[in-house]
């Protein structure tokens, strides 16, 4: 039997599943971070490009660090489920 695939959780996929981003935002930072010489991590393209700043990020790299740490088959299902059953009002007053 074949062990179970598992998807890295990412944090685009948190920030637009929480409005926190559009996806046009996504696709045009992670264009962005491809043509960057440097190699930037996602939040800092999206932080210097003025997309979103420091203080709205910090909250959903936590979400995404803790669902790392139980990552699985179903972690795309599970982050659905929280971000609609939270809906991270909390976190969009940042």
């Amino acid at each position: 039997m074949a062990a179970p695939q598992t998807q890295q959780l990412r944090l685009g996929e948190v920030l637009l599943e929480s409005g926190t981003i559009t996806e046009d935002q996504l696709n045009k930072a992670l264009d962005l971070q491809k043509s960057s010489p440097q190699r930037k991590r996602l939040g800092e393209v999206l932080i210097e490009n003025g997309m979103i700043t420091e203080d709205r990020i910090k909250p959903r790299l936590r979400l995404v660090s803790v669902l790392s740490m139980y990552q699985s088959a179903t972690v795309p299902s599970i982050l659905k489920q929280l971000l609609s059953s939270l809906k991270l009002s909390h976190l969009n007053t940042v």
